[in-house]
């Protein structure tokens, strides 16, 4: 699962690099495709940038001596049902303390003097 926004790396199992192999990078919306080629490299692996719905990736690799072709399992990335910022770096160490929190309907709130659990 990944969130929105957030980068991802696919690999291959075998992490075979290789003189003459090339990975075709392939996304889809389904287990059968149709299947739309993201990249053409010589990498075993592909930085997804982002997604926005589950998407099905595959893999094809190619050998340019024998001229064979193998065809990965496709794997699905889904999205996250939840997903949280990630809350800037503290720029003080007061800043480090929680006011309050709040899940659902109810609050818990800190009166900032007693120290941690408090």
């Amino acid at each position: 699962m990944v969130c929105p926004g957030s980068p991802f790396t696919l690999g291959t199992s075998a992490g075979l690099s290789a003189l003459g192999l090339s990975y075709i990078w392939q996304s889809g919306p389904s287990f059968a495709g149709p299947w739309t080629t993201l990249t053409t490299t010589s990498a075993n692996t592909y930085a997804v940038p982002t997604q926005t719905v589950n998407t099905w990736y595959r893999v094809r690799v190619n050998c340019s001596y024998s001229g064979q072709t193998g065809i990965g399992t496709p794997v699905q990335v889904t999205m996250a049902p939840i997903c949280y910022p990630i809350p800037p770096a503290p720029t003080s160490a007061v800043d480090t303390d929680l006011g309050s929190v709040q899940v659902g309907g109810g609050t818990n709130v800190t009166d900032c003097v007693t120290l941690a659990p408090g």
